[in-house]
């Protein structure tokens, strides 16, 4: 299994990273993505893209592993990709407990320097959109197509913008038993949303603030396009259910043309 931290990759910019690194960083994502979830997201994952016993699966922006450990342990041959190196060592960690070899690589997206290596490239659970110029982005996703082999395909799971605008306003809500308020806000401009979460957890209140750029369907897939991706399919949440403007999820499967 690869070091995360001998990884040999390019400078990480950490403009973005303050969120995931925040100390319970771990404790919302585990809460709001509870192992029941993951199971469906992963079988779901598997059936949109034929994964087979042996494809090559980049997790881009892979996190703590949270996909790409039960896709190895299912078969995939698993690649990690993350920015944060904290997250990393936890998906060696979760790798290592189930058994499974997971080589994982300390880079941003789109410095990612594979050439027709993959069969099939995730980026799922909001994980483009971080970085404060577009452009980056767009460069992530020509990254991915450079990764995969002719034919090989591309999947990414986001939020629906559509949805979201909707609830741009200040909410509080009740998270394994602990009060959390948000104070969300777009702006149209920039087509950012932006976040501020706060909560008390053991009579300690504290805070995390993130920003994002909410893509719509027709910018994302202009990306896509621009790229050389051919978009095949959109789905509104992992039953594969049509998507529409109150999908609770905006999923894209493209595919690099043979």
């Amino acid at each position: 299994m690869t070091d995360p931290a001998t990884t040999p990759t390019a400078a990480v910019d950490d403009r973005w990273q303050s969120f995931f690194t925040h100390p319970d960083y771990l404790w919302f994502a585990r809460t709001t993505l509870p192992e029941e979830r993951t199971a469906t997201e992963v079988a779901a994952v598997r059936r949109m893209l034929n994964l087979r016993r042996g494809t090559r699966v980049l997790d881009l922006g892979c996190g703590y592993g949270r996909i790409g450990v039960p896709l190895a342990r299912q078969g995939s041959v698993v690649t990690g990709l993350d920015a944060v190196p904290g997250l990393l060592e936890q998906a060696r960690r979760a790798a290592r407990e189930a058994g499974v070899h997971l080589e994982l690589i300390l880079s941003e997206m789109r410095n990612l320097d594979a050439v027709e290596r993959f069969d099939a490239v995730v980026n799922l659970s909001t994980a483009l959109g971080y970085v404060a110029d577009e452009n980056e982005d767009a460069e992530a996703i020509a990254a991915a197509y450079r990764a995969l082999v002719p034919g090989g395909r591309l999947l990414i799971d986001t939020e629906n913008r559509e949805a979201m605008l909707r609830t741009a306003r200040r909410v509080w809500f009740d998270m394994g038993g602990m009060t959390v308020w948000c104070r969300r806000s777009f702006d149209p401009m920039n087509g950012r949303w932006s976040e501020t979460v706060s909560w008390l957890r053991d009579g300690v209140q504290d805070s995390a603030t993130y920003s994002l750029r909410l893509y719509s369907l027709t910018e994302l897939r202009a990306l896509l396009e621009r790229a050389g991706f051919v978009v095949e399919e959109v789905w509104g949440d992992f039953t594969q259910a049509a998507y529409g403007c109150d999908s609770p999820r905006m999923i894209v499967r493209a595919r690099r043309p043979e």
